[in-house]
């Protein structure tokens, strides 16, 4: 290269270089040129008003000049004249701060920056820093400018902040005497601090204030300080006229200044009630003076947003916009409000308005609201956390919440329940005083179990927050209501209503509250009585829906389900359709249930639509849940396919239909499971595009799919490739979400597929393996009972009982008093003493015992179990030990002396009761030991101590009367003597009171109607139950009368079920064919309503079986008794248990001997007393039918085996060997049932037992025999009248007396016995019964009377009289009087009515006779009574009914025997007229 070259190449460098730099400084020039002129611009806009312009053009301007610092202070003043946000506060500070650290000179910037460091310090409580930062500027400035009186202010704003009251009072003091432009501020402060508990000095806070007004009275300022100051102190109910007068005085001093208005508003709306038309108003006035004003605007918009009136809050923000388009507030509000009604469009629209005006971060926040708005969950995510949660959001609480908020509803909606919570918790915890996030926050601690957290957190917002306390008060309801009535604490629940009550006097939720809180006491009727009254009223408040809704269920809950649906139709015709009604109408076709269940719920799925999208995505995913709960997979999948598309982004009706279409059998065939797969694939890419790529769910339904797959494969590599490819895909989702608790139950599924062929030590450490994968899905938050219920299974299979305790105390619901613990503990309990297993049960409650202490239902738990082991001094010891640890209970002292009582201990449960009165005080005594009385009564009845019964009786009567008194307005307690009454059977006593409630002697004391609804239902109930025991058809006619009278029967059917079930009892108890006909169609009545309870159907199945009817009866008592109802309580297992008894005896007596094993009527007996013996194992019930039913299938060795197993102890009880023995009997085992029977007699001094085994030998013909038995018993006895009926049953045990020695002979001893007790009238009629059977008729009738002398009332003599009266000829009126006085004493049962019917006939009365004879042979069948009717038709003229029934009575056996004596001449006559 030649310098030729060199000397070329230096130039063009040169020149490059000097284009290079001419480049560089013509860039600089264009950049200081463009950026001189976006100053100029941005100043001209600020003075033009375009405030957003400027603030855009300084922007730029100070991007590149940052160095031009005044343009950085206008930058800052522009900022906070559009908007004084905490975040353009924050900006504007941090731009202060950076010029004084440039610039440290500047005052004037200095002092701006102790402005706003002031502005957000409030009054109490700031960061040290801050007010340390703020103090520091303003000495530094007054150091300049000591009689500067807003440096003053600015300075004693710090010392109160920083709680320095004197130095506070000393700088107002000095602001006011230097008049400050905030010196009236100053002097509201300074009144403010001498109010306070430091100064405490009232009197110097007044005169502050009044100085203030007499110094300047022209100045508006001093009245609008002095209104505030009045209206601070105003106490609730107190009349705000006087700060209302000042705040006139000021509009009236400055009537274009908006701040009056606010604040006259304001004191409208403290009047009681609200003055809101004056509120209102005030601001109406304040804008026609101020319509720029903002904060008018505001103030109005909120008022009405606040009253509900949500378009015309948002009316008045659109005014106030078109008037300020840049007012930040405005903006926000209107946005917000747009939010809450679920806007879209117009939603975005206002985020880029926001957008304009510079508030991006709000911007980004309402765009994400209308996604989620719209259900684009995974959108509305993506901007949420892109472009908001990586921002400093600390100075601005409430959008951080809301952030967290909407981040919660995306995960909640894309199936991410734990980040749901998560950002909940978040919300909660950046900005606790955010009401909407705390209240979700709390509701989702209800969700997970921790009631008594829920409860915590809603008492310290409930000081300060009326919307709280209804919210409160219903969880205390419901949390009471499960917990022991010794601690329920009703005192809280009735101030929060009062409170409620205060809070909106017109609106319903108080009543609706209080009728709750009763309902939980027990008090039904009066909580329906009260919602009734209070739906008369016609409310219309926004709560007043919710008094339909209470009423309604209620009635459900008495099974009165068509009650209840006609009230929810009275609500939608009042206040609309809504989604709280279609969940009611839901949930009472579920309770009502019925074979047509799947289709009533789809039909329920139809009426939706007339409701909101989101309202109808709820109500039909609550129907698709039950209709999957309840096995209807095709109807729950077509319902989901139906939300799917009503919600397009939703992924649970998406996951759901998943579910439905992963059909669980396993045997499907390979057409199906391929069917099913490819549906599952596209479910599973329509999940996939809801979620978008990053998601988690279409993953996790992938591994679902996989787990179904394998079982249904036969191919063994297919299945190894499946389960490897499942296995694979968790581990992967584990390493991206490790903290997602679903996991773990997968793991544990994929586990459970090989458990089946998993033997010995594989399968204990499969169960293992599967235990800690449960524990570990606890742990991380998986807490539904369920789970925790397969975890404690599997943890107590896996021998590993020591750690279910440790388990439990995870799972708040277990360890609070929501009463999820004992429902669980049941049923972990329930399965592990089905199994015997006694130790693990105990091992577990023990733990539970150590980790709750104060449990009472815990105790209670461990005691029954070592009851069940037969630890009955450990199960004392625990009962004691409870009382010991709160002596004051009354409900721990009335369980120690009911376990006393029922272990036979009856002196010390005496003991025990002796110490309630002292122990638990003087209002909790009454009752406590009305309970102790009652049940010691109880015991000594069991014990047949009756003098010690009569004794305690006599004590509860007097305890009861005592609670009572001291209470007499609590009805609940006249019920609890009532109660105590019938469990006594003093039914004379029951009846005593129960008419003394219905028929009062002091008309004063007036009885609430529901109250004397139970009382009128419970004394017909009590009748009839009498009328049953004792076979006085007086009680039953009292019944009738009582509550159908016969002269008002065609009045029309009561509407409440409650009624109903009772008319059907009444009518079922007056056994006549008439009656059982209307209590049938009553009970069908409900039966078709689906009102009927389970109680009811099995009434109507013994009606249908007396009827003949048994395919009906067979069809309730199989619906009555299926698997699936399991029993709920001891009183429901006792229920179960007799139905499944009723049946499976029905059943057998049905089997026509020797049935096969192959018999469907002995297969279905077999398996009824199979689930028996789950029951009653070692009860005599349980054998009694398992004989019989070998029996009736001619295995009688193994009945006579299973007989011989109980005959043939060393030792059998008397009252067994009674029963066993009639069953030996009655199942053909002769030789068996005598040996018992004599054996037994032989053993026993009982009467009773002596007169059994003589019964059974007359039974079998052997009278003498029988009689020798009879005779020493006869002749020891002071009164032989006991003897007397066993005796003439044996002697009339054949229809012809064969052995007239033996008659002679009981007729001897009964004449001997005459003699020396001529009054005794059981005597006589069994003389008179001997005399009619020796043809002796005379005799017999006057043996008769003789006995109707002594006592008119007796229903054996006035039936037998008229009946050989009529025999003998006799037309006179006497035969019918006597037999109707016999009826109206015994009833209409089938012998009378015979004998009526006969009187009937030979008077020439066929009508009547033949309708007595029709009931009779429908209740009780016999060839007589055929014959009888065979009689009556042929007198009647209708030889066709006249020859069916002779052919019934051949049928039914008929033989000359079975005919009296006096009425054979007229059976040959019939006999002869029908040939």
């Amino acid at each position: 290269m030649g310098p030729k070259t060199w000397r070329r190449l230096a130039i063009a460098a040169v020149v490059l270089v000097l284009g290079v730099v001419s480049i560089v400084v013509l860039q600089r020039y264009q950049v200081s040129r463009l950026g001189k002129t976006n100053l100029v611009k941005a100043e001209e806009a600020e003075k033009a008003g375009d405030l957003a312009k400027a603030e855009d053009l300084y922007l730029q301007h100070v991007l590149v000049f940052p160095e031009d610092f005044d343009a950085q202070v206008n930058f800052a003043k522009v900022l906070l004249e559009r908007s004084r946000t905490p975040a353009r506060i924050a900006q504007a500070m941090q731009i202060y701060k950076d010029v004084l650290g440039r610039q440290p000179g500047r005052d004037a910037v200095r002092r701006s920056l102790a402005e706003l460091q002031v502005e957000i310090l409030g009054d109490r409580g700031a960061d040290p820093q801050q007010v340390s930062a703020a103090r520091a500027n303003l000495l530094s400035l007054q150091k300049k400018a000591p009689d500067d009186g807003d440096l003053a202010y600015l300075l004693g704003r710090c010392y109160q902040a920083d709680g320095e009251d004197r130095e506070a009072l000393e700088a107002y003091t000095a602001a006011v005497a230097r008049r400050s432009k905030d010196r009236f501020d100053a002097r509201q402060r300074m009144a403010t601090l001498y109010r306070g508990e430091r100064l405490n000095s009232p009197a110097d806070a007044d005169r502050v204030i009044d100085e203030m007004v007499k110094e300047e009275p022209d100045d508006y300022r001093t009245h609008l300080a002095r209104g505030r100051y009045r209206l601070q102190l105003l106490k609730p109910g107190e009349d705000p006229s006087a700060a209302e007068a000042d705040f006139q005085d000021a509009i009236r001093l400055a009537p274009t200044e908006a701040q009056p208005y606010l604040e006259l508003s304001q004191a409208k709306r403290r009047r009681t009630p609200p003055d809101l038309a004056g509120a209102e108003a005030a601001l109406a006035k304040g804008l026609e003076a101020a319509p720029k004003s903002g904060p008018l605007h505001l103030a109005m918009a909120v008022m009405k947003l606040t009253t509900e009136d949500l378009d015309g809050g948002l009316k008045a923000l659109r005014r106030g916009l078109e008037a300020l388009p840049d007012d930040a507030a405005l903006r926000v509000t209107l946005a917000d409000a747009l939010a809450s009604r679920g806007a879209t469009a117009e939603l975005r629209e206002q985020a880029r308005e926001l957008y304009r005006i510079g508030l991006k971060a709000y911007g980004d926040y309402y765009s994400a609201f209308s996604l989620v708005n719209a259900r684009e969950w995974n959108e509305a995510k993506k901007i949420l956390l892109e472009r908001l949660t990586n921002l400093d959001l600390s100075s601005n609480p409430p959008l951080r919440a809301g952030v967290n908020l909407l981040l919660a509803q995306c995960y909640g909606n894309l199936g991410d329940v734990e980040r749901q919570r998560s950002y909940l918790t978040g919300a909660v915890r950046d900005a606790p005083n955010n009401l909407p996030s705390r209240l979700s926050w709390i509701n989702g601690l209800v969700e997970q179990g921790e009631v008594d957290r829920a409860i915590s957190e809603y008492r310290t917002l409930a000081a300060t927050v009326p919307v709280v306390r209804p919210l409160l008060a219903a969880l205390l309801i419901e949390r009471n209501r499960r917990l022991e009535t010794a601690r329920r604490d009703w005192k809280e629940v009735e101030d929060l209503i009062v409170q409620v009550s205060r809070d909106d006097p017109a609106s319903s939720t108080a009543t609706i509250l209080t009728a709750q809180m009763k309902a939980a006491q027990g008090l039904r009727d009066e909580a329906v009585a009260l919602l009734d009254a209070a739906r008369a009223k016609n409310p219309r408040d926004p709560a007043a829906v919710k008094l339909w809704i209470n009423s309604a269920d209620f009635r459900a809950g008495r099974r009165d389900f068509a009650g209840a649906l006609k009230i929810l139709d009275e609500a939608k015709a009042a206040f609309g359709d809504s989604e709280p009604l279609h969940m009611a109408r839901l949930k009472y076709v579920l309770a009502r249930g019925g074979p047509d269940l799947a289709a009533d719920l789809v039909a329920e799925s139809k009426g939706v639509e007339p409701l909101p999208v989101d309202q109808r995505v709820a109500v039909l995913d609550a129907i698709g849940t039950a209709l999957a709960s309840r096995g209807s997979r095709a109807e729950a999948a077509a319902i989901w396919a139906r939300t799917s598309e009503l919600a397009p982004n939703a992924l649970r009706p998406r996951l759901q239909a998943l579910g439905m279409a992963l059909d669980p059998k396993a045997d499907l065939p390979a057409d199906e499971v391929a069917r099913i797969g490819a549906q599952a694939e596209k479910l599973i890419a329509d999940i996939r595009r809801v979620e978008g790529n990053d998601g988690y769910m279409g993953r996790f339904a992938e591994v679902e799919l996989l787990t179904w797959r394998i079982p249904r494969t036969a191919d063994p590599v297919e299945k190894a490739r499946l389960r490897a490819a499942a296995r694979s895909s968790l581990e992967e989702l584990r390493s991206r979400r490790p903290d997602w608790s679903i996991l773990p139950l997968a793991g544990a599924r994929l586990e459970e597929l090989d458990l089946d062929g998993a033997k010995d030590d594989d399968r204990r450490r499969r169960i293992g393996v599967m235990a800690d994968l449960y524990v570990q899905a606890v742990e991380m938050g998986q807490r539904s009972l369920p789970v925790v219920h397969r975890a404690t299974e599997l943890l107590i299979e896996a021998g590993r009982t020591a750690e279910v305790s440790q388990l439990w105390g995870k799972v708040p619901s277990l360890n609070g008093d929501s009463g999820a613990a004992t429902d669980v503990e049941k049923s972990i309990l329930n399965r592990v003493i089905g199994e015997k297993n006694f130790e693990d049960a105990e091992a577990i409650v023990r733990q539970r015992v150590a980790a709750r202490p104060n449990d009472l239902a815990e105790r209670v738990s461990l005691a029954q179990i070592l009851i069940w082991q037969k630890k009955l001094d450990e199960a004392e010891a625990v009962l004691r030990q409870a009382v010991a640890d709160d002596p004051a209970d009354p409900d721990r002292r009335v369980l120690l002396v009911e376990f006393l009582v029922a272990s036979g201990k009856i002196e010390p449960a005496e003991q025990a009761a002796a110490q309630v009165e002292r122990a638990v005080g003087p209002d909790r005594a009454p009752q406590a030991m009305a309970s102790c009385s009652a049940l010691i009564a109880q015991g000594a009845q069991a014990a047949g101590r009756d003098a010690l019964k009569t004794k305690w009786i006599a004590s509860a009567k007097e305890w009861h009367r005592r609670a009572q008194a001291a209470k007499p307005a609590d009805f609940s307690r006249r019920r609890a003597y009532v109660e105590f009454l019938l469990r006594m059977s003093l039914v004379d006593d029951v009846e005593a009171e129960l008419t003394s409630i219905l028929k009062p002697a002091d008309a004063s004391r007036a009885v609430d109607p529901a109250d004397l609804a139970w009382a009128r239902r419970t004394l017909a109930l009590t009748y009839v139950a009498r009328a049953d025991l004792t076979g006085d058809y007086q009680q039953a006619l009292k019944a009738l009368y009582l509550y159908a009278p016969p002269d008002k029967a065609d009045e029309k059917l009561p509407e409440e079920a409650e009624d109903l079930r009772v008319l059907a009892r009444v009518y079922a108890a007056q056994r006549i064919v008439s009656y059982r006909t209307k209590a049938a169609a009553i009970l069908k009545k409900l039966v078709d309503e689906r009102r009927a309870s389970e109680d009811d159907r099995y009434l109507l199945a013994r009606i249908y079986k007396a009827d003949g009817d048994w395919d009906k009866a067979h069809a309730e008592l199989a619906e009555l008794v299926r698997e699936e109802r399991r029993p709920a309580s001891t009183q429901d297992l006792a229920q179960q248990v007799g139905r499944l008894t009723y049946f499976a005896s029905e059943l057998i007596d049905r089997l026509k001997p020797p049935a096969s094993d192959a018999d469907a009527g002995a297969a279905e007996a077999q398996a009824l007393i199979d689930r028996l013996k789950a029951f009653q194992p070692d009860s005599f019930n349980v054998l009694s039918l398992q004989v019989r039913l070998d029996k009736a299938r001619g295995k009688d060795a193994e009945a006579l085996a299973k007989v011989k197993a109980i005959a043939d102890r060393p030792q059998v009880a008397p009252a067994l060997a009674r029963a066993l023995g009639g069953l030996a009997e009655k199942v053909g085992l002769l030789d068996e049932a005598e040996a018992l029977l004599k054996r037994n007699a032989t053993a026993s001094p009982r009467l009773e037992d002596q007169l059994e085994y003589a019964a059974f030998l007359g039974r079998r013909g052997r009278i003498k025999d029988a009689l020798d038995v009879c005779e020493p018993l006869w002749k020891a006895a002071p009164n032989p009248e006991p003897v007397t009926p066993t005796v003439i049953s044996i002697l009339l045990s054949e229809q012809t007396f064969h052995d007239p020695d033996q008659v002679a002979r009981v007729s001897g001893w009964i004449e001997r016995t005459l003699q020396q007790k001529p009054d005794a009238p059981l005597l006589t009629i069994a003389l008179g019964t001997i005399r009619d059977r020796q043809e002796r008729y005379s005799e017999a009738v006057e043996l008769y009377r003789k006995a109707l002398a002594r006592n008119a009332s007796e229903v054996v003599p006035l039936n037998n009289l008229a009946w050989l009266m009529t025999l003998q000829g006799d037309k006179g009126a006497d035969p019918l009087k006597f037999i109707n006085r016999a009826i109206q004493l015994r009833g209409p049962v089938p012998e009378l009515l015979d004998t009526r019917a006969v009187v009937y006939m030979t008077n020439g009365d066929n009508p009547k006779a033949i309708k007595d004879l029709e009931d009779v042979v429908a209740i009780d069948p016999a060839p007589s009574r055929y014959f009888h009717l065979a009689r009556a038709y042929l007198a009647a003229g209708d030889q066709d009914a006249a020859r069916r029934s002779l052919s019934k009575a051949r049928d039914e056996g008929l033989k000359e025997s079975d005919i009296h004596p006096l009425e054979r001449p007229a059976l040959a006559q019939v006999e002869k007229a029908l040939k």
